[in-house]
């Protein structure tokens, strides 16, 4: 018997996150996303990341990161607005909650070193395949890295 395809968007410490649900497959427990709030930039692909750390606690969250979009025309005045923005305003799903809520993230430092750029400096390098279009991530020690 054909198994059917299964698009896995992130994982983190054992848990899985597919499209509308997060897997534990060594539980076999899953449980079933809400849907998500409208997204507060609306032109921007929003990339969904798994962070879980069962030694700290055994609730997960789920966040949705905006990308750059890679050609889409935007607003000359968003184009000129540094990017990440600092606060950056997130949704964020909580399993201890079991709701989405709008959460600020402070950058800390220089990216890299870099300066801050601007969504156009980011679509420039995207365009110019300076900059991978794939995101990674990682969550150590209670905080996400992307």
């Amino acid at each position: 018997m054909r198994q059917p395809n299964i698009d896995i968007y992130d994982h983190c410490n054992g848990l899985l996150l597919l499209e509308e649900l997060v897997l534990n497959p060594a539980t076999r427990q899953r449980a079933r996303l809400p849907p998500p709030p409208p997204p507060p930039l609306p032109d921007f692909y929003h990339d969904m990341r798994l962070a879980f750390d069962p030694a700290v606690s055994p609730y997960y969250e789920v966040l949705s990161i905006p990308d750059v979009p890679y050609y889409t025309p935007l607003n000359p005045l968003l184009m000129e607005s540094e990017w990440p923005p600092s606060p950056f305003v997130l949704r964020v799903f909580s399993s201890r909650t079991g709701l989405w809520e709008e959460t600020p993230f402070v950058r800390e430092g220089h990216c890299h070193g870099h300066p801050v750029e601007t969504v156009a400096d980011i679509q420039l390098q995207l365009q110019s395949q300076k900059l991978s279009y794939e995101n990674q991530s990682t969550f150590c020690r209670g905080r996400l890295y992307v």
